[in-house]
């Protein structure tokens, strides 16, 4: 493996974003997931070179804050009126459950000493696994029109910012010790710093956007935004995190002159960082060898399914939903690139411990995305396609019997 300059860095990382556009085209035309490719890619890559910490961590920063932003600024009026409910149900009800049993099961399998070093580790872990991105099934399932699906589209905006937010919280307490009181003083200044920054520079600059469009100036002040409202609130002690969530949501529900063309450009910027981030979380992290490590993931991903059923089954108790379409919905547990530039970041702190939960958070976006590539194959036996309009998750009438 060769360590590589800063010109050779630019000169591979350009080699992988080729690789990483044929292995798009190649995912297009033969329906297998674009994420499993480009990891596998990353994987064979990294027995030939080896990208410097410093360009790793900040690739991953750049990467997360436009892939939050892309996220969080895609909250619809109309779809928060139909799913709000359903869907911030279930994300809360699955971080509740998966924060808990999760760490738990992680303590008793790997053996961890009960200490509060190892919970804050395991909490990383747990905390991160709560997002999900249905890409996968979804790219499969285009003309698919079900309330499911849309359920599911939704709760992955919704626990995209929390499955960063969270590990990265566990982390910073992590380093600075635990303190109760200036921790949790701390932990507020942080959220309404950063809250407040993002909305501050939100109302501001977009509201200068309503008015005026530049086509060759006004995408690139949208990214320029993003990026002030990270570094800026991490500089005065707010959270980065926070502030471009916020950012994002403001952008979303803000009337923009041009808005359609602004998000294409940055929807496709931020593909490019989706390529290349898969790539390197391939190539930097190697996978160890013993089979008793890998064994154990499969009955902690196990696990983490039975988890995700039992949290769909409490948040949708009385409602109309199917067996079937709630079994569909337990196995959607798809990593997206959110987790997988989390997992970037952790590889660059050297933290006792740290190893086995950046080799699961891979093992579990490998998992997830083979299974969510198996379900995409048997989806019409779980949820139907439908032309008219999708119905919101309701409560079964008491004098009708529930459809199958």
């Amino acid at each position: 493996m060769v360590q590589l300059t800063y010109f050779s860095e630019l000169s591979w990382l350009s080699v992988l974003l080729i690789v990483g556009i044929l292995l798009y085209i190649i995912s297009y035309k033969t329906k297998i997931s674009n994420i499993f490719l480009l990891l596998l890619a990353g994987i064979v890559a990294g027995r030939f070179v080896d990208f410097s910490p410093s360009f790793m961590a900040g690739f991953a920063t750049f990467a997360l804050i436009m892939i939050i932003f892309d996220s969080t600024s895609k909250f619809k009026l109309k779809e928060i009126e139909t799913y709000y409910g359903p869907s911030i149900k279930l994300t809360l009800t699955f971080l509740f459950f998966t924060v808990i049993a999760l760490t738990v099961f992680i303590f008793f399998l790997f053996n961890f000493s009960f200490t509060l070093e190892s919970l804050l580790l395991a909490l990383i872990f747990s905390s991160l696994m709560v997002g999900t991105s249905p890409d996968v099934i979804l790219s499969s399932l285009k003309e698919t029109k079900t309330r499911v699906i849309e359920v599911l589209k939704f709760e992955s905006i919704l626990n995209t910012p929390l499955s960063v937010l969270a590990p990265l919280i566990f982390l910073q307490i992590y380093q600075g010790g635990f303190d109760p009181s200036s921790t949790t003083i701390s932990f507020i200044q942080n959220v309404a710093t950063g809250i407040g920054l993002g909305l501050v520079l939100g109302f501001i600059i977009f509201r200068v956007m309503r008015r005026s469009y530049l086509e060759e100036i006004s995408p690139l002040v949208v990214v320029a935004t993003a990026l002030l409202s990270y570094t800026l609130a991490e500089a005065i002690g707010g959270n980065g995190v926070l502030a471009v969530t916020t950012l994002g949501v403001v952008y979303g529900a803000m009337v923009i002159k041009q808005k359609e063309n602004i998000s294409k450009f940055v929807d496709i910027f931020t593909t490019f960082l989706k390529i290349v981030t898969f790539i390197l979380i391939g190539l930097v992290i190697a996978l160890p060898t013993s089979l008793t490590f890998f064994i154990k993931s499969l009955i902690l991903f196990a696990l983490y399914l039975l988890i995700r059923f039992a949290a769909i089954e409490i948040a949708f108790l009385k409602t109309d939903l199917t067996r079937k379409e709630k079994v569909f919905m337990s196995l959607q547990v798809s990593k997206g690139v959110a987790v997988a530039v989390v997992t970037l970041i952790l590889t660059s702190f050297a933290i006792e411990g740290m190893s086995l939960i950046i080799n699961l958070s891979l093992l579990f976006i490998l998992y997830s995305i083979v299974l969510t590539s198996l379900m995409s194959l048997v989806s019409g036996y779980f949820v139907k396609n439908t032309e008219r309009k999708i119905e919101s998750i309701k409560k079964p009438k008491n004098n009708s019997k529930s459809k199958k």
